[in-house]
Order: structure tokens, then C-alpha cells, then sequence
């Protein structure tokens, strides 16, 4: 038992020395480009890297035309976690489970109204459905687009294939097809990544770039590119989707507006269930009411009733006739 114990704390230590390492090499590989396009870099503190975890690190960034702030998440293999990785390996020698990656997640916040709201996103194929599933943005305003801009390995999800074909024009899909091997999805949306309880007003323009880093820490560097691609996307939206075609923008605005026709629907099905129940609880309590009546009470009360009764079945026919 203490031969276990000890085992698991020496892998725990030297996966968690190792996964540190591995966030500090690749950050110090793309933080020339970094600083060159972002004019903070780092907590208040001064740290660039915030270690969150054995396997997770956050870098923050901000300062720059077009954005509010950008966020990135290095989330690492738990090569600290004995056990995970036994139970891992497990699950996907016998066919199960998904591919473990180390990848990095840039979440940009885009300044508001400066290019039409839309929802594009390129996701590797064999996750892509999956993906789109369980994002509300996807699956309600995107459709699967043929797009000779990217890698037949991804699928590409747009609102309008036009639209997919002139945003991923020239260097962003260049950038892809230099470094697909380390993309991991590009996903740019105007509209909540969760179903919203109400589908009115602006919601935050986003842009979530995944960076899949390579086993080999030799070819770190190798994934500048996509880091590049994060800058050229952000100085293309207020670009290229900002006059964008008639027809790119009706279909833009016919999208929105079932999403709109549908919440509205649905809040009027509430309403009506809501005041279905609360007339349901009034009987209720009527009824509870007129069983505390002496017997004299309750025959006028259902003399009451029927009169009720009478002269609304009276209206109905009038308003038959």
C-alpha cells in the first residue's frame, strides 16, 4: 500500500513538473508574437502564465484594436493523474472514449456592433457533429456549408455558404491548411454558446480558436501559425463582415428572426400553461372553500354556478347567430 501511495505521489509530482514545463515551452515559443500584437499580457501581478491546476494554465491578454480581451486556457493531459490516465487508456484500448489532446483555447470578446452578428465555425470532422450539438449557436443558426477554403478533413458550419467562402478567403484559410495538423476548430459566433432563457437585445460577438499541441516538444513552434490566424481573423471581421452582400444579410436576418419567432412561441405556450394552472389552482380553492359551506350556502352557490353558466352558453349563441 505504501509502495502504491508513493508511486501515485511521484507521478503526480512528475506529471504536474511536466505539463508545467510543457506550457512554459510552447508559450515561450509563440510570446514574441504575442506582446507583438497585444499590449498587456498577464495578470496585474506581473505573471504572464497563471498556473490553475497540475494540468491547467490561463493566459490573459488584452489591449488591442477590435477587443475587449482575450483569454487563454492551456489544458493539458493529466499526466499527474495515475489514475486517470489507467482508467483513460482503459476506456480507448477497448474502442471507447475520445482522443486525449494538449491544446490551447484562445476565447476573444469582441468590441460590440462592429461587423454584421453571424456564426461560423470549422471543426475537425469527426467531432464536428458532436460539437454542433451541443452548441445552441451551431445548431440553430449554422448548416453544414461545402467550403474549398479549408482542409477536406474539417467540416465547415455557416450561416451562408458565400458567407464561409469570403470570410475564409486568402491567409485564414492559408493558415489552416499550413498547420492543420495542430487545428483544432475555429468557431466565431455572435450568439450565446448555451440556449439563452431570452432571445432578445445583442449578445457578446466571440471568437474561440483551439490550438492542438504536438507530442513532440521539439515542434512546438510549429504552431505560430495558428497563433497568427488568431490576429488575422480578429482584423478581418470587422472587415469583411461588416458590408457584406444583400443577399448574405437577409439571410443573416432571416435566421435571427426564426430564432426570435421560435422563443416567442414559446414564451406564449408558457403563458398559456401558467394561466391554465393558476385558474386551476383558483377552482381548487374555491372548491375547498364551498365544502366548508353549510348545506343551505352550497345550494345557492351552485344555484349561482348554473346561472353563470347559463349566460355565458347564452353569449356563445349570440355571437353564433
Amino acid at each position: 500500500m505504501i509502495g502504491f501511495f508513493l508511486i501515485y505521489f511521484v507521478r503526480w509530482w512528475t506529471g504536474s513538473s511536466d505539463n508545467e514545463a510543457i506550457a512554459k515551452q510552447w508559450v515561450s515559443s509563440v510570446i514574441g508574437q504575442l506582446r507583438e500584437q497585444f499590449s498587456l499580457i498577464g495578470d496585474e501581478r506581473g505573471n504572464t502564465l497563471i498556473k490553475d491546476g497540475p494540468a491547467d494554465f490561463i493566459l490573459y491578454m488584452s489591449g488591442r484594436r477590435h477587443v475587449q480581451y482575450v483569454h487563454g486556457f492551456i489544458k493539458l493531459k493529466l499526466r499527474n493523474d495515475l489514475a486517470g490516465w489507467i482508467s483513460q487508456t482503459a476506456v480507448r484500448l477497448v474502442g471507447f472514449g475520445k482522443p486525449q489532446y494538449d491544446e490551447v483555447t484562445f476565447n476573444v470578446v469582441m468590441n460590440d456592433g462592429e461587423y454584421e452578428p453571424f456564426v461560423l465555425a470549422v471543426l475537425p470532422k469527426s467531432e464536428a457533429k458532436e460539437v454542433r450539438e451541443a452548441r445552441f449557436d451551431l445548431l440553430k443558426f449554422t448548416k453544414s456549408v461545402n467550403c474549398k477554403r479549408v482542409p477536406l478533413t474539417f467540416t465547415t458550419y455557416c450561416e451562408a455558404a458565400d458567407l464561409a467562402d469570403l470570410f475564409l478567403d486568402g491567409k485564414l484559410g492559408d493558415a489552416i491548411y499550413k498547420a492543420d495538423e495542430f487545428f483544432g476548430g475555429l468557431i466565431i459566433s455572435s450568439y450565446p454558446k448555451e440556449a439563452p432563457l431570452k432571445f432578445d437585445g445583442t449578445f457578446p460577438n466571440t471568437v474561440t480558436l483551439i490550438i492542438r499541441l504536438p507530442s513532440d516538444r521539439a515542434r512546438l513552434k510549429e504552431t505560430k501559425p495558428l497563433v497568427e490566424l488568431l490576429t488575422e481573423v480578429i482584423d478581418a471581421l470587422p472587415g469583411r463582415a461588416l458590408n457584406l452582400k444583400p443577399e448574405i444579410r437577409n439571410k443573416l436576418k432571416k435566421n435571427r428572426e426564426e430564432v426570435e419567432k421560435d422563443y416567442a412561441k414559446a414564451a406564449a405556450e408558457e403563458r398559456q400553461e401558467e394561466l391554465i394552472k393558476k385558474k386551476a389552482e383558483k377552482r381548487k380553492e374555491e372548491e375547498e372553500r364551498v365544502r366548508k359551506l353549510s348545506p343551505a350556502e352550497q345550494r345557492k352557490w351552485e344555484e349561482k354556478e348554473k346561472k353563470a353558466e347559463l349566460k355565458k352558453q347564452q353569449k356563445k349563441m349570440v355571437r353564433k347567430a
